[in-house]
């Protein structure tokens, strides 16, 4: 079948619609608490996960964030091979662009109805909901900018970019599925085109 990549905004509810799509498809999800675990194993202890975690690694240790992007690299490559996976952010997009069966989804949303998701979901004062919205932004797009030279500004290398204003979870979920059970057919086709070409 497929390995999905999903990135997505905070407040977007991107986490969301991967867990429906990962329920939908009866795939394997895939995201900070599994990733967490699977750390341990390469000796990324929770606390140092933590510090570098999708965040801005402008002032930390070089060689942690060798060792933390040297093991993320390994575990997601090796979560995408089982195949039949829901992969929630950590630069999975990136890390398996070369997977031929992979489907890379992003999610967004404008900002005052992230914020305004945040409020709700947390309970918290605009100004707060504002400021986690903005520096949740601020540390993804800088920690697959520089670990990955991927600019999320740009639709390359989404497959789908989805905007949750208008969808809902629930339809935002049926398209991914819908558009993920159809790759094996797209990829037959693409082939045969490419061979036609070639010819």
């Amino acid at each position: 079948m497929a390995v999905i990549t999903l990135s997505r905004q905070k407040g977007s509810n991107g986490y969301y619609i991967a867990v429906k799509v990962a329920e939908l498809l009866r795939y394997r999800s895939v995201g900070k608490d599994e990733l967490l675990e699977l750390a341990k194993e390469y000796g990324i202890l929770p606390r140092r996960f933590e510090m570098l975690d999708e965040k801005n690694p402008g002032f930390i240790v070089a060689s942690y964030k060798s060792e933390y992007i040297g093991a993320m690299n390994k575990i997601i490559r090796q979560i995408a091979q089982e195949d039949n996976v829901v992969i929630r952010g950590r630069g999975s997009e990136a890390i398996t662009q070369d997977f031929k069966n992979a489907l890379h989804i992003r999610v967004v949303a404008p900002i005052e109805l992230r914020i305004e998701r945040i409020r709700n979901t947390y309970k918290t004062p605009y100004n707060e909901a504002a400021n986690m919205v903005k520096t949740s932004d601020e540390n993804r797009s800088q920690y697959i900018n520089v670990f990955y030279s991927v600019n999320r500004r740009r639709p390359f290398p989404y497959d789908f970019v989805i905007n949750t204003k208008y969808i809902d979870v629930d339809s935002a979920a049926e398209y991914i599925v819908m558009i993920a059970k159809s790759l094996p057919e797209r990829q037959e086709k693409y082939a045969k085109e490419m061979f036609s070409f070639a010819l």
